[in-house]
């Protein structure tokens, strides 16, 4: 019989636990032991190390207790000093609620109201932010909870009141208000916002950019597109390169898209159609519609790829499903190719 081969747990300052539980109580991380709890491999470990009595006192405890961080923490012999701070600003039920916010909603919801009842304004934005979302619309909500952490003091809700005053109530100024609100406190989505209104409320492209620019500066990537997209117009082409790889590299596909479409139009440089395949991959990959409707182009005409017109043919479905018209075109004609 093939021996089982024992699991380490990776601890504080990266150290794994591979031995006994008093490398556990000497490295003990709370946040990492936590997911080792709710994802099962805590009791594993335990057990494989015949550590039975600590394993069915971990099998008994609720995650949802109030007093599981103590039990928990009881377990491996450990003490945690700010507990009680850490309970009563809403903190622990917070992280806790980020923990299951891919994987059951429910839950997630049912957390972030335990912490929102403590006063946790980050909880209570993204009770908000969950209310915008399409399988959970519920504007009313979402204006409640986001008005209450603003409350809060949370600078990052403004923007979020802004944006249903904007897109929802077509309400501009009171949108505005509330975008200067959140730039004034140095936030970059605020200042981004803030310059899309003056581009698209009153025209004004001069301090749209002005606008882009330090939203940019302070790490907004949609800003940093903006940007980008402006130095086109411009036929600022190195600048333009500048901005969309820096909001590419922190993955934002729209400026990956963007890298692609220099590439493959040689905007200040050489065609490179190789490179401009990968871009348009990458960007596609993160549901672009134009990335994935430039991808079929590359897949129909062999551009920085072998020619593939059945994959061409699955590109331009997908991109047509996101709004793209001119995949409508290609796949009428595709069998003509």
């Amino acid at each position: 019989m093939a021996r089982k081969v024992k699991f380490s747990l990776e601890l504080k300052d990266g150290y794994e636990a591979r031995n006994n539980i008093e490398e556990i109580k000497k490295y003990f991380d709370y946040n990492k032991i936590l997911d080792y709890f709710i994802d099962g491999r805590l009791s594993i470990w335990l057990e494989d190390r015949r550590y039975y009595e600590e394993k069915e006192k971990l099998d008994d405890l609720d995650v949802n207790e109030l007093n599981f961080r103590d039990k928990i923490c009881a377990i491996f012999g450990v003490q945690i000093s700010d507990y009680e701070e850490y309970m009563n600003d809403g903190n622990y039920f917070l992280n806790l609620a980020l923990k299951y916010k891919e994987c059951d909603s429910s839950k997630y919801i049912e957390l972030l109201m335990k912490a929102a009842e403590m006063s946790n304004s980050t909880a209570m934005r993204k009770l908000g932010e969950y209310y915008t979302e399409e399988n959970a619309w519920d504007i009313d909500e979402a204006e409640k909870w986001f008005r209450q952490a603003a409350m809060g003091e949370d600078v990052e809700s403004l923007v979020g009141l802004g944006a249903i005053y904007y897109h929802h109530y077509d309400d501009y100024e009171t949108a505005k208000r509330y975008y200067e609100q959140a730039a004034e406190q140095g936030n970059a989505e605020g200042m981004y916002c803030l310059g899309k209104y003056y581009e698209e409320i009153k025209s004004d492209i001069k301090t749209a950019v002005e606008l882009y620019k330090k939203a940019a500066q302070n790490g907004d990537d949609d800003a940093m597109v903006e940007l980008g997209n402006y130095y086109i117009d411009e036929e600022r082409y190195d600048d333009a390169c500048i901005w969309f790889s820096r909001a590419a590299e922190k993955g934002n596909s729209n400026a990956q898209n963007k890298m692609g479409e220099i590439m493959f139009q040689g905007l200040g440089r050489d065609v490179d159609l190789d490179l401009a395949f990968l871009w348009f991959e990458k960007a596609a990959k993160d549901d672009c519609a134009e990335a994935i409707y430039n991808l079929a182009q590359c897949y129909t005409y062999g551009y920085g790829v072998r020619k593939d017109l059945n994959k061409a043919k699955e590109l331009y479905e997908k991109s047509a499903q996101c709004g793209i018209n001119d995949a409508k075109w290609f796949l009428d004609k595709i069998v003509k190719f």
